[in-house]
């Protein structure tokens, strides 16, 4: 019975002082952190992006492979049913959800938290600094490989459906979240300039447009919602 309470206690501060190593060991790099929540972002955008690729060749394939009249007769009673398969095949490339049930969008958060963090310790009394001012790896890290521009690149494609408002929105925060000015580097912008004008024809072109469908319709406000965000920030 002792020997038992023994081993169990032993056991119990074992597990305490596992705990406290953990808690008590340094944290990781922050930029270490930077490099592979960005490095995330990029690799699950890619797969969304060539999945979405296949299926709009499958799709594709479908309907074009076969020449036979009954089989095209065949496949327009089916895409006129709006048999599952059709209804799923149609909808998933455009499918909001994807984005949703993917970590992107708390990756991109992630950067943005450790440029904010990195802000706040630069601003700190003890705080190293260089001539030009604070030292900020993250953030040259951000501006040195074109982050920004990429994530416009991203925006554009809208793929998948929804990332145009959510690149507007965290471009947003990271520009009230930085003190230094990042307007003024070419890499932030030229692509900012052009990502505001694409934005701006496509808010003319939803307007002029009556048959857009209700998803559509959502996503147009949420992309201008965030557009107007990202241009009050800048302005």
């Amino acid at each position: 019975m002792w020997n038992r309470l023994k081993s169990a206690a032993t056991v119990a501060a074992n597990a305490v002082q596992a705990l406290d190593d953990m808690l008590n060991q340094p944290n990781a790099d922050p930029l270490e952190e930077f490099e592979h929540y960005w490095a995330s972002v990029q690799q699950e955008h890619n797969e969304i992006v060539e999945q979405s690729a296949l299926l709009h060749a499958h799709n594709h394939s479908d309907l074009s492979t076969d020449d036979d009249s009954n089989a095209h007769q065949e496949l327009r009673n089916v895409a006129s049913e709006g048999t599952p398969t059709a209804q799923h095949r149609r909808s998933s490339v455009d499918d909001v959800s994807i984005l949703r049930n993917s970590n992107i969008k708390e990756n991109l958060e992630q950067l943005v938290t450790i440029l904010r963090d990195e802000e706040q310790e630069d601003t700190g009394p003890s705080s190293p600094r260089t001539s030009n001012g604070a030292v900020r790896p993250c953030l040259s890290y951000m501006l040195e490989h074109h982050i920004v521009e990429i994530l416009c690149a991203m925006a554009l494609a809208d793929q998948p459906r929804g990332m145009m408002a959510l690149v507007l929105q965290v471009i947003k925060l990271m520009l009230h979240h930085v003190d230094q000015p990042l307007i003024p580097h070419e890499s932030v912008h030229r692509p900012i300039n052009h990502l505001i004008h694409v934005c701006m024809e496509a808010r003319y072109a939803h307007q002029s447009s009556s048959t857009m469908a209700n998803g559509g319709h959502k996503a147009s406000y949420r992309m201008q919602t965030s557009l107007v965000g990202l241009l009050a920030e800048i302005w």
